[in-house]
């Protein structure tokens, strides 16, 4: 860092606000804030885990199914285009 990058800092630190220019009362919020916000999307996340999760094998399944059916088609298509 250079000198006056370092003078700026301890200038922002002694004036008490952060290098955004909030202060402790609007940081603390946003920090509520943002944990709330996590913890909600670990609790989807969980929610959808535990819903989706027997589908597994099914979905596994039809997506092979799918992709041999498209490999056909591909293969077909090409070989007409060919001809």
């Amino acid at each position: 860092m250079k000198p006056e990058e370092i003078q700026e800092m301890i200038q922002i630190y002694k004036g008490g606000k952060n290098r955004f220019g909030a202060d402790d009362a609007t940081l603390q919020k946003w920090a509520d804030f943002s944990t709330k916000v996590n913890r909600a999307g670990e609790k989807l996340e969980s929610t959808f885990i535990h819903l989706f999760a027997p589908f597994t094998k099914g979905m596994e399944r039809a997506t092979s199914i799918f992709t041999f059916v498209l490999k056909v088609a591909l293969r077909l298509e090409r070989k007409r285009l060919l001809c």
